[in-house]
C-alpha cells in the first residue's frame, strides 16, 4: 500500500563548505571499473570488463566480493543502476548493436530476471536512469536509431517515449514530475516524469547539475556554464582553480551543493566547488597517477556517504570520510541522535521525532519498493514530531530515508504486531 502526505515545508541550506574534502585508498586493484550503482541499504556495486563486484563494509576495513552469477558477455559491456534495494542491468553490443536487454536483482546479484516485456527488438540498452516515483528511463540505440523507454513497475513493462536525435549524457531529476535530459547539443525537459520531453535550448552541455538555490550549471568542452531560468537561456562561468584546459567528465553534486567534476585531459585529476562552480580545489590525495573519471558511471556517493571513484584501469578508490552533510566527522553522530524513530520495533505506528527540520520521509521494503512517502511543502518549526501508520503493512525490516536541512540519514524500522 502506498501512501502520501504532504506536510509544511522546510527552508535547504547549503552546508557544502563544512564539508571536510576526500582523500582516497584504493580498495580494489587492477581492474577498470566501467559502471558504480549504489543500494539504500549501503551496498556498491561495480561492473568491469568480465565481473560484477559488491561492496562489504566493516567499519574501517573494506572489501569486494566478485559475483560470478550476473548475466555476463564477454562481447557486450554493463551498466548498473540501483533503485531503492534493487539492482538493474543493461547488456548493449555498440558495434554490432545487438545488446541482450535488462536484467533486474532482488537478492543482490544470486539471482537475475530478465525485464525487457516492451522493448521489442530494442535490447541494445545503453543507459538506465531513476526518475521519480518509482519510475526508470531506459535509451537504447540500434545503428542510427536513438529511442527512449519508461518503465513505472520496476521494468516489468517498458512503454516507448519518443526518438531521440543522440546519445544521452545525462538525466536530472528535479522533482516528482520535472526532469531534465541532455541530449547531443540539447537539453529536454520533462514535465510529467519522463512520459514526454520537449526541447528548451540546445547548449551543448555533457553533465548538469541543479543546485538547491534553483540555479542549472553544466560541463562543455573546455568550460561550464549557468542557467537561473531553468535551462532556458545559458551563460559562461568564470572559475578559477581548474587547469587552463579541461575537457570535462565525471560532474555530480552531493547533498549539501559540493560540485566535483573530473577532468580526463593532462594534467587529469579531480576538483570540488562549494560555492556555485566559481571556485575549484583539487581532491587527489591518494589517486594513482593520471585519475581520469570519464562520466557519471565512475563516480558515486552512496547512501552512506562515501565516495567511489574508477580512474581508469587502476582500480577502485573510496574516499577515506564520508563526504555528506550528515556524514562527516561529529556531524553524523549529531545529525543521528537529532532524529529519533519510537517506538522501536513498533506495531505499525510510530513516531518520526525530529530536533531540525525535515523535508522528505521516504520507506521502502527490503527489495525497495517505496510504500510511503512523505513531503514538505511548507516551513515546520522544529521540534517536529510526524506521525506514520504502516499498521496495513506486513510485519518486516523497513529503511526509513530522512531528508533533513542538514543532511540524509538512513534508519531501519521492525514491524511487529
Amino acid at each position: 500500500m502506498k501512501k502520501t502526505l504532504l506536510l509544511a515545508s522546510t527552508q535547504i541550506l547549503s552546508v557544502g563548505a563544512l564539508l571536510a574534502q576526500p582523500t582516497w585508498q584504493q580498495t580494489l586493484s587492477q581492474v577498470n571499473i566501467f559502471s558504480f550503482a549504489s543500494t539504500d541499504n549501503g551496498y556498491v556495486f561495480a561492473t568491469t570488463g568480465q565481473f560484477l563486484y559488491k561492496s562489504t563494509a566493516d567499519g574501517a576495513s573494506f572489501t569486494w566480493n566478485a559475483i560470478t552469477g550476473f548475466p555476463y558477455s564477454s562481447t557486450n559491456h554493463h551498466q548498473i543502476m540501483g533503485k531503492g534495494n534493487l539492482l538493474f542491468l543493461c547488456d548493449f553490443d555498440m558495434i554490432n548493436y545487438d545488446g541482450r536487454g535488462i536484467y533486474m536483482t532482488s537478492d543482490f546479484g544470486i539471482t537475475w530476471v530478465r525485464k525487457c516485456n516492451g522493448l521489442g527488438s530494442d535490447t541494445n540498452v545503453v543507459f538506465l536512469n531513476p526518475l521519480a516515483n518509482g519510475a526508470i528511463l531506459a535509451y537504447t540505440e540500434k545503428a542510427s536509431s536513438y529511442k527512449l523507454y519508461r518503465s513505472t513497475d520496476n521494468g516489468n513493462t517498458w512503454t516507448f517515449v519518443q526518438n531521440v536525435s543522440y546519445t544521452i549524457s545525462s538525466v536530472m531529476v528535479r522533482s516528482a514530475t520535472e526532469a531534465y535530459l541532455n541530449v547531443n547539443n540539447d537539453l529536454l525537459k520533462s514535465t510529467n516524469n519522463g512520459a514526454s520531453w520537449s526541447l528548451i535550448s540546445s547548449p551543448g552541455l555533457s553533465n548538469m547539475v541543479i543546485l538547491s538555490s534553483g540555479t542549472f550549471y553544466g560541463t562543455m568542452f573546455n568550460g561550464i556554464a549557468k542557467s537561473t531560468d531553468n535551462g532556458v537561456t545559458w551563460s559562461p562561468v568564470t572559475t578559477t582553480g581548474l587547469p587552463a584546459t579541461v575537457f570535462p567528465g565525471a560532474f555530480i553534486k552531493a547533498p549539501g551543493d559540493t560540485v566535483y567534476l573530473s577532468d580526463m585531459s593532462s594534467p587529469y585529476g579531480l576538483y570540488y566547488s562549494t560555492n556555485g562552480c566559481l571556485n575549484w580545489s583539487t581532491c587527489n590525495v591518494g589517486f594513482g597517477p593520471n585519475p581520469s573519471m570519464g562520466t557519471n558511471r565512475y563516480l558515486v556517493i552512496a547512501t552512506d556517504g562515501y565516495m567511489f571513484a574508477g580512474p581508469g584501469s587502476v582500480g577502485i578508490y573510496r574516499s577515506v570520510n564520508r563526504v555528506t552533510p550528515s556524514q562527516v566527522g561529529t556531524e553524523e553522530l549529531a545529525l543521528d541522535k537529532s532524529v529519533n524513530i519510537f517506538p522501536n520495533p513498533s506495531s505499525g505506528i510510530f513516531s518520526v521525532n525530529s530536533e531540525i527540520n525535515i523535508s522528505t520521509i521516504e520507506i521502502t521494503d527490503l527489495l525497495g519498493e517505496k510504500i510511503y512517502t512523505s513531503r514538505v511543502n511548507s516551513y515546520k518549526s522544529v521540534p517536529t514530531t510526524i506521525g506514520v501508520d504502516l499498521s496495513k503493512d506486513q510485519n518486516g525490516i523497513y529503511f526509513i530515508r530522512i531528508i533533513t536541512d542538514k543532511g540524509t540519514l538512513v534508519k531501519k524500522i521492525i514491524i511487529n504486531k
